[in-house]
């Protein structure tokens, strides 16, 4: 069973990476030394002083990695997503039903490696807007990638929660099934992409919680589920 998943490759080489079950539990985004991760590192040959971690907190907050670097915060700063220029940068964080959202713009090299749960869903536009305004990058050339994340099958949540989210996302980031209530936070993040100009979104629609190979919160249990880590390495 694969360790390490490719989950896209640029035209220039750019990788984005995810680690499976078989991987083991990576630890919080604020261990940057978990064992398990640096045997991650070892394995792809990397070297840990370049990967860029924050603590996630389910928000929409995104940092420069600029400036995580500049106050010396990587790791500690409160955030749920890093924007770097520099292509020696590797982006780091830690998913388990939540979703990955990559954003990269190959004209500038800018890129964007976020956490998008249902609270912080939207943590895409407050990137965009980053990149566009510190870094003069244009919708029409950044690239998407929504990575694996709980799907619309299995993310059942209680009414209040579920109208809520679709009051703010609509046209289908919501099913309802049997009286039941469904979030689509792919359907939710797909629309706000293409809402702001974003065409090259690349998606890999895969659910975590139906997966025998990716850690789920809600299928393994607060206590044992697995905690997969993503990369993003020029």
């Amino acid at each position: 069973m694969e360790r390490i998943r490719k989950l896209y490759e640029n035209r220039i080489g750019g990788k984005l990476l995810m680690t499976t079950l078989s991987a083991g539990r990576m630890g919080t985004s604020w261990e940057t030394v978990h064992p398990a991760k640096l045997a991650v590192y070892d394995e792809l040959g990397i070297d840990s002083g370049r990967v860029l971690f924050v603590k996630q907190k389910h928000t929409r907050h995104v940092e420069r990695a600029e400036e995580l670097r500049a106050r010396g915060l990587s790791g500690l700063c409160e955030a749920d997503g890093i924007i770097s220029s520099n292509s020696e940068d590797i982006l780091g964080l830690t998913v388990a039903d939540c979703m990955p959202v990559f954003l990269h713009d190959e004209r500038t090299g800018v890129r964007a490696l976020l956490h998008s749960g249902w609270k912080g869903t939207g943590i895409a536009l407050e990137a965009i807007e980053i990149m566009k305004n510190k870094y003069g990058c244009r919708a029409g050339d950044i690239r998407a990638v929504l990575g694996p994340a709980i799907g619309s099958c299995c993310y059942n949540v209680e009414a209040v929660r579920a109208r809520q989210f679709e009051a703010e996302w609509g046209r289908g980031s919501v099913e309802k099934r049997g009286g039941n209530f469904f979030i689509s936070m792919r359907t939710a993040n797909r629309n706000m992409l293409e809402d702001v100009g974003i065409t090259g979104i690349v998606d890999v629609d895969e659910c975590t919680c139906c997966s025998g190979n990716l850690g789920s919160f809600r299928r393994e249990g607060q206590e044992a589920f697995t905690l997969m880590m993503v990369l993003s390495i020029c």
